[in-house]
Protein backbone atom coordinates (compact mmCIF):
# COMPACT_ATOMS: atom_id res chain seq x y z
CA UNK A 1 0.00 0.00 0.00
CA UNK A 2 1.55 3.15 -1.09
CA UNK A 3 0.10 6.92 0.21
CA UNK A 4 1.61 10.11 -0.37
CA UNK A 5 1.80 12.66 2.15
CA UNK A 6 1.28 16.07 1.09
CA UNK A 7 4.29 18.38 0.86
CA UNK A 8 4.25 22.00 1.91
CA UNK A 9 3.36 23.92 -1.65
CA UNK A 10 2.25 20.80 -3.75
CA UNK A 11 -0.20 21.60 -6.47
CA UNK A 12 -3.54 19.80 -7.09
CA UNK A 13 -2.35 18.28 -10.23
CA UNK A 14 -0.04 16.40 -8.08
CA UNK A 15 -1.74 14.91 -5.33
CA UNK A 16 -3.62 11.59 -5.63
CA UNK A 17 -6.47 10.04 -6.73
CA UNK A 18 -8.56 8.25 -5.04
CA UNK A 19 -11.22 5.99 -5.75
CA UNK A 20 -13.74 4.58 -2.79
CA UNK A 21 -15.81 1.47 -2.33
CA UNK A 22 -19.05 2.15 -1.01
CA UNK A 23 -19.73 -1.85 -0.14
CA UNK A 24 -16.67 -2.38 1.15
CA UNK A 25 -16.36 -2.82 5.35
CA UNK A 26 -13.28 -1.37 6.76
CA UNK A 27 -11.68 -2.96 9.69
CA UNK A 28 -10.13 -1.25 12.98
CA UNK A 29 -6.51 -1.69 13.44
CA UNK A 30 -5.83 -4.47 15.53
CA UNK A 31 -4.87 -2.85 18.84
CA UNK A 32 -7.68 -0.26 18.32
CA UNK A 33 -10.11 -0.75 21.36
CA UNK A 34 -13.85 -1.10 20.63
CA UNK A 35 -17.15 -0.58 22.66
CA UNK A 36 -18.25 -4.02 22.76
CA UNK A 37 -17.20 -5.04 26.50
CA UNK A 38 -19.02 -2.06 28.93
CA UNK A 39 -16.49 -2.67 31.65
CA UNK A 40 -13.62 -2.76 29.56
CA UNK A 41 -14.81 0.65 27.40
CA UNK A 42 -14.74 2.07 31.12
CA UNK A 43 -11.67 0.61 31.85
CA UNK A 44 -10.18 2.33 28.61
CA UNK A 45 -12.11 5.22 29.14
CA UNK A 46 -10.46 5.57 32.57
CA UNK A 47 -6.97 5.13 31.27
CA UNK A 48 -8.01 7.86 28.46
CA UNK A 49 -9.23 10.40 31.59
CA UNK A 50 -6.29 9.84 33.30
CA UNK A 51 -3.35 10.22 30.66
CA UNK A 52 -5.41 13.77 29.36
CA UNK A 53 -5.64 15.16 32.68
CA UNK A 54 -1.63 14.38 32.34
CA UNK A 55 -0.57 17.75 30.68
CA UNK A 56 2.56 15.26 29.15
CA UNK A 57 -0.35 13.68 27.60
CA UNK A 58 -2.06 14.50 24.28
CA UNK A 59 -4.70 13.42 21.77
CA UNK A 60 -1.86 11.91 19.82
CA UNK A 61 -0.54 9.85 22.67
CA UNK A 62 -3.80 7.90 22.72
CA UNK A 63 -3.68 7.40 18.92
CA UNK A 64 -0.26 6.32 18.99
CA UNK A 65 -1.49 3.75 21.75
CA UNK A 66 -4.71 2.61 20.33
CA UNK A 67 -6.48 4.13 23.00
CA UNK A 68 -9.52 4.76 21.40
CA UNK A 69 -12.62 3.75 22.86
CA UNK A 70 -14.95 6.08 20.90
CA UNK A 71 -13.81 4.57 17.45
CA UNK A 72 -16.12 2.07 16.58
CA UNK A 73 -13.93 -0.08 13.76
CA UNK A 74 -16.33 0.92 11.36
CA UNK A 75 -18.28 3.34 9.14
CA UNK A 76 -21.56 4.39 11.75
CA UNK A 77 -24.26 2.73 10.20
CA UNK A 78 -27.19 5.29 11.50
CA UNK A 79 -24.86 7.90 9.97
CA UNK A 80 -25.87 6.73 6.55
CA UNK A 81 -29.35 5.88 6.91
CA UNK A 82 -29.81 10.11 8.15
CA UNK A 83 -27.92 11.03 5.02
CA UNK A 84 -30.09 9.10 2.61
CA UNK A 85 -33.48 10.01 4.42
CA UNK A 86 -32.21 13.77 4.70
CA UNK A 87 -30.41 14.60 1.67
CA UNK A 88 -32.36 13.41 -0.85
CA UNK A 89 -35.24 16.02 -0.02
CA UNK A 90 -32.87 18.73 0.71
CA UNK A 91 -29.97 19.32 -2.38
CA UNK A 92 -30.57 22.14 -3.84
CA UNK A 93 -26.93 23.35 -5.09
CA UNK A 94 -24.65 22.74 -7.37
CA UNK A 95 -21.83 21.93 -5.03
CA UNK A 96 -21.54 20.70 -1.32
CA UNK A 97 -18.65 20.62 0.92
CA UNK A 98 -18.64 19.25 3.98
CA UNK A 99 -16.32 19.16 6.86
CA UNK A 100 -16.14 16.15 9.80
CA UNK A 101 -14.08 17.54 12.71
CA UNK A 102 -12.75 14.68 15.02
CA UNK A 103 -12.33 12.52 11.52
CA UNK A 104 -10.16 9.90 13.30
CA UNK A 105 -9.84 6.98 11.30
CA UNK A 106 -11.91 7.75 8.51
CA UNK A 107 -14.57 5.65 8.39
CA UNK A 108 -17.07 8.05 8.27
CA UNK A 109 -15.23 10.23 5.59
CA UNK A 110 -15.72 7.04 3.41
CA UNK A 111 -19.53 6.83 3.82
CA UNK A 112 -19.83 10.57 3.31
CA UNK A 113 -18.02 10.26 0.22
CA UNK A 114 -19.71 7.38 -1.49
CA UNK A 115 -23.17 9.28 -0.59
CA UNK A 116 -21.58 12.50 -2.24
CA UNK A 117 -20.76 10.31 -4.87
CA UNK A 118 -24.22 9.38 -5.46
CA UNK A 119 -25.89 12.52 -5.30
CA UNK A 120 -23.33 13.73 -8.24
CA UNK A 121 -23.86 10.44 -9.87
CA UNK A 122 -28.14 11.08 -9.56
CA UNK A 123 -27.57 14.85 -11.01
CA UNK A 124 -28.50 17.13 -7.93
CA UNK A 125 -25.13 18.49 -7.26
CA UNK A 126 -22.36 18.90 -9.81
CA UNK A 127 -19.03 18.91 -7.42
CA UNK A 128 -18.17 17.57 -3.39
CA UNK A 129 -15.70 18.02 -1.35
CA UNK A 130 -14.83 17.04 2.28
CA UNK A 131 -12.09 18.28 4.48
CA UNK A 132 -11.35 15.33 7.33
CA UNK A 133 -9.97 17.25 10.26
CA UNK A 134 -8.01 15.67 13.58
CA UNK A 135 -5.47 17.27 15.52
CA UNK A 136 -3.87 14.12 15.82
CA UNK A 137 -1.67 13.26 12.77
CA UNK A 138 -1.67 9.69 13.81
CA UNK A 139 -5.41 9.61 13.14
CA UNK A 140 -5.06 10.99 9.85
CA UNK A 141 -2.64 8.42 9.08
CA UNK A 142 -4.89 5.61 9.75
CA UNK A 143 -7.56 7.68 7.97
CA UNK A 144 -5.38 8.32 4.92
CA UNK A 145 -5.20 4.28 5.02
CA UNK A 146 -8.47 3.13 5.12
CA UNK A 147 -9.34 5.57 2.55
CA UNK A 148 -6.35 4.31 0.06
CA UNK A 149 -7.80 0.52 1.04
CA UNK A 150 -11.60 1.77 0.28
CA UNK A 151 -10.24 2.78 -3.09
CA UNK A 152 -8.42 -0.20 -4.19
CA UNK A 153 -11.71 -1.95 -4.79
CA UNK A 154 -13.71 0.56 -6.97
CA UNK A 155 -13.87 -0.17 -10.60
CA UNK A 156 -14.62 3.73 -11.39
CA UNK A 157 -13.04 7.18 -10.41
CA UNK A 158 -15.10 8.72 -7.51
CA UNK A 159 -15.84 12.47 -8.33
CA UNK A 160 -15.60 13.66 -4.23
CA UNK A 161 -12.18 15.14 -3.27
CA UNK A 162 -11.42 13.96 0.28
CA UNK A 163 -8.68 16.14 2.50
CA UNK A 164 -7.10 14.94 5.63
CA UNK A 165 -5.82 18.22 7.54
CA UNK A 166 -4.12 18.51 10.66
CA UNK A 167 -5.17 21.61 13.30
CA UNK A 168 -7.36 23.01 15.50
CA UNK A 169 -10.88 23.09 14.94
CA UNK A 170 -10.95 26.47 16.67
CA UNK A 171 -7.97 28.02 14.75
CA UNK A 172 -8.39 27.55 11.04
CA UNK A 173 -4.87 29.00 10.60
CA UNK A 174 -3.51 25.88 12.09
CA UNK A 175 -5.27 23.34 9.40
CA UNK A 176 -2.59 22.56 7.41
CA UNK A 177 -3.29 19.91 4.66
CA UNK A 178 -1.54 16.66 5.33
CA UNK A 179 -3.31 14.02 2.40
CA UNK A 180 -5.55 14.51 -0.35
CA UNK A 181 -7.63 12.07 -2.23
CA UNK A 182 -9.09 14.06 -5.68
CA UNK A 183 -11.95 14.48 -7.09
CA UNK A 184 -13.24 16.01 -10.37
CA UNK A 185 -11.02 19.23 -11.60
CA UNK A 186 -13.64 21.94 -10.97
CA UNK A 187 -13.96 20.66 -7.68
CA UNK A 188 -10.33 20.89 -6.97
CA UNK A 189 -10.37 24.20 -8.35
CA UNK A 190 -12.71 25.74 -6.01
CA UNK A 191 -11.77 23.99 -3.30
CA UNK A 192 -10.78 25.77 0.55
CA UNK A 193 -10.17 24.42 3.39
CA UNK A 194 -11.24 26.88 5.80
CA UNK A 195 -15.07 27.22 4.35
CA UNK A 196 -17.65 27.95 4.71
CA UNK A 197 -19.42 24.43 4.34
CA UNK A 198 -22.79 23.13 3.18
CA UNK A 199 -22.33 20.64 6.00
CA UNK A 200 -20.55 19.83 9.32
CA UNK A 201 -21.03 16.19 10.94
CA UNK A 202 -20.01 15.95 14.49
CA UNK A 203 -19.69 13.02 16.38
CA UNK A 204 -18.03 11.95 19.28
CA UNK A 205 -16.47 15.28 18.96
CA UNK A 206 -18.31 17.71 21.12
CA UNK A 207 -18.57 15.00 24.09
CA UNK A 208 -14.78 14.98 23.65
CA UNK A 209 -14.64 19.10 24.43
CA UNK A 210 -14.28 20.51 28.17
CA UNK A 211 -17.79 21.81 29.19
CA UNK A 212 -15.70 25.49 29.00
CA UNK A 213 -15.57 24.80 24.92
CA UNK A 214 -18.33 24.30 24.15
CA UNK A 215 -19.65 28.03 23.66
CA UNK A 216 -16.69 28.19 21.63
CA UNK A 217 -17.63 25.24 19.54
CA UNK A 218 -21.36 26.95 18.63
CA UNK A 219 -19.48 30.25 17.77
CA UNK A 220 -16.75 28.11 15.97
CA UNK A 221 -19.43 26.00 14.69
CA UNK A 222 -21.64 28.42 13.44
CA UNK A 223 -19.39 30.52 11.57
CA UNK A 224 -18.01 27.65 9.64
CA UNK A 225 -21.48 27.59 8.90
CA UNK A 226 -23.31 28.74 5.27
CA UNK A 227 -25.59 31.20 6.60
CA UNK A 228 -28.97 30.16 5.52
CA UNK A 229 -28.11 26.52 3.71
CA UNK A 230 -25.68 25.14 5.85
CA UNK A 231 -26.85 22.10 7.60
CA UNK A 232 -25.20 20.37 10.72
CA UNK A 233 -25.92 16.84 11.93
CA UNK A 234 -25.03 16.18 15.43
CA UNK A 235 -25.10 12.56 16.46
CA UNK A 236 -25.64 13.31 20.24
CA UNK A 237 -23.56 11.10 22.33
CA UNK A 238 -23.46 10.06 25.27
CA UNK A 239 -26.66 10.92 26.61
CA UNK A 240 -26.06 9.95 30.56
CA UNK A 241 -28.03 12.01 32.95
CA UNK A 242 -27.27 10.94 35.86
CA UNK A 243 -23.36 10.42 35.02
CA UNK A 244 -21.10 12.69 36.95
CA UNK A 245 -19.06 15.32 34.62
CA UNK A 246 -16.06 14.13 34.13
CA UNK A 247 -14.02 13.37 30.77
CA UNK A 248 -13.72 13.00 27.89
CA UNK A 249 -16.37 11.55 26.86
CA UNK A 250 -18.26 14.45 28.84
CA UNK A 251 -21.87 13.29 29.04
CA UNK A 252 -24.24 15.50 27.22
CA UNK A 253 -27.86 16.58 26.14
CA UNK A 254 -29.42 17.87 23.84
CA UNK A 255 -29.89 21.51 25.75
CA UNK A 256 -25.85 21.66 26.05
CA UNK A 257 -26.35 22.07 21.93
CA UNK A 258 -29.26 24.30 22.20
CA UNK A 259 -27.53 26.67 24.51
CA UNK A 260 -24.35 26.98 22.19
CA UNK A 261 -25.92 27.02 19.00
CA UNK A 262 -29.18 29.20 19.35
CA UNK A 263 -27.66 32.30 20.26
CA UNK A 264 -25.57 31.90 17.06
CA UNK A 265 -28.23 31.89 14.89
CA UNK A 266 -28.27 27.82 14.06
CA UNK A 267 -32.12 26.07 15.14
CA UNK A 268 -33.25 22.32 14.61
CA UNK A 269 -34.65 22.04 11.60
CA UNK A 270 -35.82 17.76 13.26
CA UNK A 271 -36.91 17.11 16.48
CA UNK A 272 -34.03 14.63 18.30
CA UNK A 273 -34.42 11.16 17.96
CA UNK A 274 -33.57 7.78 18.36
CA UNK A 275 -31.59 6.21 14.92
CA UNK A 276 -32.76 2.51 14.19
CA UNK A 277 -29.08 1.95 12.95
CA UNK A 278 -27.62 2.87 16.15
CA UNK A 279 -25.17 0.48 17.04
CA UNK A 280 -26.47 -1.45 19.91
CA UNK A 281 -24.17 -0.94 22.53
CA UNK A 282 -25.26 2.85 22.07
CA UNK A 283 -28.69 1.87 21.81
CA UNK A 284 -30.27 4.75 24.52
CA UNK A 285 -27.44 7.02 24.84
CA UNK A 286 -27.53 8.51 21.35
CA UNK A 287 -30.01 10.65 19.73
CA UNK A 288 -29.58 12.29 15.79
CA UNK A 289 -30.69 15.79 14.76
CA UNK A 290 -30.48 18.49 11.90
CA UNK A 291 -29.76 21.83 12.93
CA UNK A 292 -29.50 24.65 9.92
CA UNK A 293 -27.85 27.75 10.22
CA UNK A 294 -30.12 30.55 9.38
CA UNK A 295 -28.90 33.74 6.99
CA UNK A 296 -29.19 36.36 9.71
CA UNK A 297 -30.16 37.45 12.72
CA UNK A 298 -33.56 38.79 12.29
CA UNK A 299 -34.26 35.37 9.47
CA UNK A 300 -36.55 32.80 10.77
CA UNK A 301 -36.35 28.73 9.79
Amino acid sequence: MFIQPLEDGTQSERMKRILLNPSRRTVSLPHSIRWHNASKTMEVVEKVRERLGNHGHTWEDLWKDSLTPWDLGKPTPALQSELENYWQENTNQISLRTLVPGCGSGYDLITIACHHDNLIASGKIKHASIVGLDISESSLERAAAELEEAGEFCPFDRPTRVDLVQGDYFDTSTWQEKYSFCGDDDCVSDCSLEGPFDFIYDYTFFCALPPSLRKDWGTQTARLLVPGTGRLLTLIFPILPDAEMKGPPYPVAVEDYQQVLEPNHVAMESEPRENPDTVPQRQGMELACWWRRSKDPQSKL
